[in-house]
């Protein structure tokens, strides 16, 4: 059974709080630090064995890769369509090459992108994902990669309801 989890960064102060010029360089909290570990934890706590993570190249969402990977020893990417300005048909057709090919994938980015995607794959409207936040979703067995079309799921764990 192949496996999609979409996992919101952690908690970010504002450009101005964290002393950064741009939204992008915005970094993870002490508190999102922590609340990432926690989270991993609780994902790895699952058994999922995921193949690889893929994350935004926004700066909280790399930290946020760096420590999933840390805690679940997997490999992590980065995919410029994760970095929020993407639609979300978009993001799902550039993630399709790596989901194809794994049995698990761990994808991190942005509000409201994650709980759209996670939503759309239930045929139900979009998770509110709070920083840190995740949904697990275990991909339909007539799951066709090769289609692009988002196929149905079935909600396995998730962190925000």
């Amino acid at each position: 059974m192949r496996r999609v989890a979409f996992f919101r960064h952690g908690h970010s102060p504002n450009a101005v709080a964290a002393g950064v010029d741009s939204d992008f360089d915005r970094p993870l909290s002490e508190h999102g630090r922590q609340a990432v570990r926690d989270s991993a934890q609780k994902l790895k706590n699952c058994g999922v064995k995921f193949g690889l993570i893929i994350a935004s190249p926004l700066v909280r969402a790399a930290q946020t890769a760096e420590l999933l990977s840390e805690v679940m020893d997997v490999p992590s990417s980065t995919l410029q369509a994760l970095d929020g300005a993407s639609g979300p048909a978009r993001v799902w057709r550039e993630l399709l090459p790596e989901i194809s090919v794994r049995e698990a994938v761990l994808v991190v980015g942005h509000q409201p992108g994650m709980g759209i995607l996670a939503g759309a794959l239930l045929r139900r409207p979009p998770f509110g994902m709070e920083p840190a936040d995740f949904v697990l979703l275990k991909l339909d067995k007539d799951f066709d990669p090769a289609s692009g079309l988002p196929g149905a799921a079935e909600l396995e764990l998730s962190s925000c309801e």
